[in-house]
């Protein structure tokens, strides 16, 4: 994981946290966003991980 975690991301565990979710997928984290392959696999699993997720949470601000 990158050190330190940018604020959204940090934000976001302590809410997962709160509502006893056990696992998060934050695509800044669980994507290799410079590896061709890694970006396209993962990019067409989102629809199967967000269709069977509990709860989905969208940054719509800046970076951190």
């Amino acid at each position: 994981l990158p050190c330190p975690l940018s604020n959204i991301i940090q934000d976001t565990l302590a809410f997962v946290r709160n509502l006893s979710i056990r696992y998060l997928w934050a695509d800044s984290l669980c994507i290799i966003h410079d590896d061709p392959h890694d970006k396209r696999a993962n990019y067409s699993a989102i629809d199967a991980i967000l269709a069977s997720a509990f709860l989905a949470i969208y940054a719509v601000t800046g970076p951190d």
